[in-house]
């Protein structure tokens, strides 16, 4: 991961970022056509992250669940909600000490999109704003 704390920047290439007692990893990135209930528009594919967020400290922690998803052209989409992995959708919460939280985003790309990023912007990490690259 390399961050610019100037800029309150964090970027991964699917690693851990870890800042101060906190950590997050990009565990799977899996790409779906839908199914029968949920289908995305033509041309477009569901882009589903699994997120793992880990509490290292002694207390209670806070966490968000702020993602959104940027394209090469910096175009930035919010989640979207479909009937797929839907029992394991991440949301905020809170973690107990040394706890740790596992769940879906989903997401609307263009198929076959490159240059995708899983932005961050929740309260784990203050207000660093950290960046998954994805492809």
């Amino acid at each position: 991961a390399s961050c610019d704390w100037s800029s309150d920047v964090c970027s991964s290439d699917l690693e851990i970022v870890k800042i101060h007692d906190m950590s997050m990893t990009i565990d799977k990135i899996k790409i779906s056509n839908g199914n029968k209930t949920s289908r995305p528009d033509e041309g477009l594919e569901y882009l589903i992250v699994t997120v793992t967020v880990k509490n290292g400290s002694q207390s209670k922690r806070k966490y968000g669940d702020d993602f959104q998803l940027q394209d090469a052209k910096g175009q930035v989409n919010d989640p979207v909600v479909t009937m797929i992995d839907g029992y394991q959708t991440f949301r905020s919460g809170n973690l107990a000490p040394n706890g740790e939280v596992t769940g879906t985003k989903t997401f609307l790309a263009v198929k076959g999109a490159k240059g995708l990023s899983l932005n961050y912007k929740g309260d784990i990490f203050g207000h660093t704003i950290v960046h998954f690259k994805l492809n």
